[in-house]
């Protein structure tokens, strides 16, 4: 990837390097962690249609960051079944 900071990721590297940078903090709220979820999803599928010799492993990159969206949005519904008077935590 080149020095720009708007430089698009064109490798599996670059796309790795990019979600390191922009991960959120370990105490960040359930909405940031979905957007860096569907973030990465989408950024490693566009990565492997372009880094040929890295499709499959960003294909299972992709698929990993679509679980993460999956339980992240199940953490979300939960916190909100929790708060919605019914005294259930």
């Amino acid at each position: 990837m080149t020095k720009s900071t708007d430089a698009r990721p064109m490798t599996l590297r670059d796309a790795h390097e990019v979600m390191g940078r922009c991960r959120p903090a370990a105490d960040a709220s359930l909405g940031a962690w979905l957007a860096y979820h569907e973030r990465g999803q989408a950024l490693y599928r566009e990565i492997a249609e372009m880094d040929r010799f890295h499709h499959h492993e960003a294909l299972y990159w992709a698929n990993h960051e679509r679980e993460k969206v999956a339980a992240v949005q199940s953490r979300i519904a939960s916190a909100g079944s929790t708060q919605d008077g019914s005294g259930q935590a």
